[in-house]
């Protein structure tokens, strides 16, 4: 038998970034996504963040968990909350349509699902010379990066 208090914790998409005018913040589905033309490729960065609180208070190091998913792909993104309870994700791909939540695994605690989609007008088309795809990683993700090559 338990006896004590469940702890309030709550997760939910950062009301500010929600609100801050730019498309690319917690993409919303009324809201396209900023997209860029690389070498003839449209694709899409975009940062989501998520707030944690405990009893209305931030919490730090609360494991959260982002899914991004389409039609053809998933990806899964593993972070933690800062001193302020954020947790701040960074988004990439393709130009398409997507959808997003977050989730603590900890607390058996999820968002509502967001949808959105890449703006087909691509706002800046780049196309550097002598640049080659690289991956690199670190703790959290695997990234896809352009690195000029080396003569």
């Amino acid at each position: 038998m338990y006896l004590g208090r469940a702890p309030n914790v709550t997760i939910r998409f950062s009301d500010y970034f929600d609100n801050d005018s730019s498309p690319n913040t917690n993409p919303l589905e009324n809201r396209p996504v900023e997209s860029y033309d690389v070498n003839g490729t449209f694709i899409f960065f975009s940062q989501i963040i998520v707030d944690v609180f405990q009893d209305d208070k931030p919490v730090s190091n609360a494991n959260v968990t982002l899914i991004v998913w389409n039609s053809t792909n998933q990806i899964v993104l593993e972070g933690a909350s800062d001193m302020m309870g954020k947790a701040l994700f960074d988004v990439y791909g393709k130009a398409g349509n997507y959808s997003y939540k977050a989730i603590m695994p900890d607390y058996r605690l999820e968002t509502e699902t967001r949808n959105f989609s890449v703006d087909s007008h691509s706002l800046y088309e780049m196309s550097p010379g002598k640049i080659r795809w690289i991956n690199v990683s670190d703790a959290n993700t695997t990234l896809a990066t352009l690195m000029e090559q080396s003569h």
